[in-house]
């Protein structure tokens, strides 16, 4: 991050906002916390598409050791009644740049998450396999927003979770955090 954020200092920031759009989310907000507000927005600002632009907004808002501000809005949701042919379906077509996907969201139409799949789990069904006879509902996980980066990560060591859903108070999907973005938190501790 030192070595994006001396890059940013000589570089314009119109090609800076084009870099940050195409990282993920979640490493786009920490390389934007390092610098001064004014340059942050600047370059938010010049950011040309408006969903991304959002959500990088919208994520500065958390504190950066909240769940958060650990989060990345990149999530991978899907409708219970879809097929698990449907879903590889999608997935090809639509998300295929999501730079990690270990879990799938089923979420109702309202974004509310009503269950979890792992990716594993999804390739070993039949192709017209519903998602939700074989997702994950009983035993839900996920943290708030504000959760602080130790209690996800005790969270997620305790059921042995490779991401965790971020959700509001309503059980919106918000955002994932994954051990990647736990990790060099728990190395910096030690």
């Amino acid at each position: 991050s030192e070595k994006i954020t001396s890059m940013i200092e000589q570089e314009d920031p119109e090609r800076i906002a084009d870099i940050i759009e195409h990282m993920g989310t979640d490493e786009a907000v920490d390389v934007l916390g390092e610098l001064s507000d004014e340059e942050a927005s600047d370059i938010i600002g010049r950011i040309d598409d408006d969903e991304i632009q959002e959500e990088i907004q919208d994520l500065l808002e958390y504190d950066e050791d909240s769940a958060g501000g650990l989060m990345s809005s990149e999530t991978f949701e899907v409708p219970a009644d879809w097929s698990r042919e449907r879903i590889l379906k999608y997935f090809r077509e639509n998300h295929a740049d999501i730079e990690s996907v270990y879990d799938i969201f089923v979420c109702n139409n309202q974004g509310i998450l009503e269950g979890t799949c792992t990716i594993r789990k999804l390739l070993v069904q039949q192709d017209k396999d519903l998602i939700a006879n074989f997702m994950e509902k009983t035993d839900l996980r996920f943290v708030g927003p504000n959760e602080s980066w130790q209690d996800v990560a005790i969270i997620m060591s305790k059921y042995d979770l490779g991401t965790i859903a971020v959700v509001d108070d309503e059980q919106k999907v918000l955002g994932v955090v994954t051990v990647d973005d736990i990790l060099p938190r728990l190395l910096d501790e030690k």
